[in-house]
């Protein structure tokens, strides 16, 4: 419903999708394109996290640190299913057999670079020091496959996340599929 659309809900601008297991290049589920801007579809080619990092990095650079604080929410898709990443970022998971965990890692580390390219944005603006980060995730990764993910047991392949020693994973209610990696960082004023 439009009433929970990011911009109907506080937040002065929203890109991104509404939806889960959107296709990262194409921007679609099912037949229906899910990237916007503002509560607009927007047409934009490149793969999602670049994307939003992108958008994260344009926003903080072009803020005035005079005028107000800034609140940035940047939720990664990555590594959400569909398993999509871009050529260039395999090649370090070559040792990797699987192709599904193969891929898996190099989204994780998609993700890291994300990170690494927000904190130099922070650096270049002066604002890193006085900022607050708070890293986290929703759930823990797809250790096994529950009825969720039937289609993908039948064809047996791995599941791309090991949450060991935790049991289970997501969609799952064991504290492989609750408990999940997250940390607060602020120089200065949490230590590290």
């Amino acid at each position: 419903k439009k009433e929970y659309w990011p911009t109907n809900r506080g937040f002065d601008h929203f890109k991104g999708n509404l939806l889960a297991e959107i296709d990262y290049w194409t921007k679609e589920r099912d037949g229906v394109m899910d990237w916007q801007e503002d509560g607009n579809i927007a047409f934009e080619e490149g793969y999602i996290t670049d994307l939003v990092t992108e958008e994260a990095e344009r926003i903080i650079l072009n803020h005035d640190t005079d005028s107000a604080p800034l609140f940035l929410y940047l939720s990664h898709l990555a590594v959400h299913s569909p398993y999509q990443v871009p050529e260039e970022a395999l090649c370090n998971f070559t040792h990797i057999e699987d192709v599904a965990r193969r891929t898996y890692s190099a989204m994780v580390a998609t993700v890291d670079a994300s990170v690494g390219t927000v904190i130099r944005a922070l650096e270049e603006k002066g604002m890193r020091e006085n900022t607050l980060i708070i890293f986290s995730s929703d759930n823990g990764g797809v250790s096994e496959y529950p009825e969720l993910f039937a289609k993908v047991r039948q064809q047996k392949k791995l599941a791309p996340a090991d949450n060991y020693p935790l049991r289970g994973g997501k969609a799952s209610l064991y504290e492989g599929g609750v408990r999940v990696v997250s940390f607060a960082n602020w120089p200065g004023k949490i230590p590290a």
